[in-house]
């Protein structure tokens, strides 16, 4: 199955999602910036 690239736009916008919904906790923003990406590239 071939994968999606994910741009640095697009990257730089799940950073700033990911800061927003979870403000103060790298670990979660790094989880669920992980997650995002991976459904962008498997869209």
């Amino acid at each position: 199955m071939p994968r999606r690239e994910v741009t640095e736009k697009e990257k730089e916008e799940i950073r700033k999602r990911v800061q927003r919904e979870f403000p103060g906790c790298k670990a979660l923003q790094d989880i669920h910036y992980y997650r995002y990406v991976k459904e962008i590239e498997c869209q």
